[in-house]
């Protein structure tokens, strides 16, 4: 908390023990080294996510290609915004996120290769 004093003494103490079932090592280096893995393989995770949501984007455009015009329409609701729903029940996230997500891992795929194969490879910097 630079610039607002000490941040140990505005946080405060850690009271409670830790939860049931985390075993973390004693020692704030061994501490660092599990966080480092886990931002990696976070890293990996969301890269596949990337990959996944762009094929998902891919093989539906694909469909809609195939089929006759209008023929993707079904009531008030047109064939992204389905794209959207179903990607979005798929992440658990509203459609609105979802939409952030397939802008997000389009760009990645076609405007950025190279950072999507650093998520891939699980690169944390």
């Amino acid at each position: 908390m630079s610039g607002n004093g000490d941040g140990f003494e505005t946080l405060g103490e850690v009271n409670n023990p830790l939860p049931e079932g985390c075993d973390l090592p004693r020692d704030a280096a061994g501490v660092l080294v599990l966080l480092t893995d886990g931002a990696r393989a976070r890293n990996r995770e969301d890269g596949r996510r990337v990959v996944a949501v762009t094929e998902v984007y891919r093989l539906r455009r694909a469909e809609l290609l195939c089929v006759a015009p209008g023929a993707g329409v079904c009531g008030f609701v047109d064939d992204y915004d389905r794209l959207e729903a179903e990607l979005g029940a798929a992440l658990q996230v509203g459609a609105a996120a979802a939409a952030r997500q397939i802008t997000l891992a389009l760009d990645l795929r076609e405007r950025l290769p190279h950072v999507l194969s650093l998520m891939l490879s699980g690169c944390s910097r």
